[in-house]
């Protein structure tokens, strides 16, 4: 599961060989990001992998100036809907949780001001 996320979030411009082109962002990656979720929630790893995937999906750090599309939030908003609980009950996933909250009001508060995002 863990490699089919990594082969999704190849930039879209990006094909394998031999396989059709790529799919939208939010087709190829949402299920595995849930199916990911899933195995965290089952404790098939720990909370350094969801912090991985939400790097990728929203980055949490300071330096990631690119503004993740709509599709990818809600992708971000579906995992931390599937983890929150279980993250929230160990001292990292805590730690977790503050830096994706933190980013997540961030990109909020570049909102248009019609309310759309950026």
């Amino acid at each position: 599961a863990q490699n089919e996320y990594a082969r999704s979030m190849l930039p879209l411009s990006d094909t394998i060989p031999g396989t059709q082109p790529r799919m939208e962002l939010w087709e190829r990656a949402a299920p595995i990001v849930k199916i990911m979720g899933q195995l965290f929630v089952k404790r098939v790893f720990g909370p350094q992998v969801i912090g991985q995937i939400m790097q990728d999906l929203i980055g949490v750090k300071a330096v990631d100036a690119d503004l993740p599309p709509e599709d990818v939030l809600e992708c971000a908003c579906k995992l931390l809907r599937i983890t929150g609980s279980l993250l929230n009950s160990t001292r990292v996933g805590k730690l977790l949780l503050d830096a994706f909250f933190d980013r997540l009001m961030d990109l909020m508060r570049k909102m248009g001001p019609d309310g759309s995002i950026y």
